[in-house]
């Protein structure tokens, strides 16, 4: 493993994705994270796990964050720099 990735994942684990979108005001106000409005175009969004990580998605193909493809989902990098732009 490289120090990038113990790094990142060490970053992970202090600061997980649902925490920063929780700080963010983006978290769900249903409280299930599996299945919730989207923050960006109200359609419905989740968060699941992966591999290496949490990742979020919203299904609507109009959505800001682009994330509706088949590939597509954010991990905690991908929120922040969508976020902060």
């Amino acid at each position: 493993m490289s120090d990038f990735t113990s790094k990142l994942e060490l970053a992970r684990q202090k600061l997980s994705l649902k925490r920063l979108m929780e700080g963010r005001g983006r978290g769900p106000q249903n409280g299930n994270w599996a299945s919730f409005k989207c923050p960006y175009c109200a359609g419905s969004a989740g968060v699941f796990a992966a591999q290496h990580g949490d990742r979020f998605k919203c299904f609507q193909v109009s959505c800001k964050s682009q994330t509706s493809d088949g590939r597509a989902a954010w991990d905690e990098i991908g929120f922040l720099a969508f976020e902060l732009g």
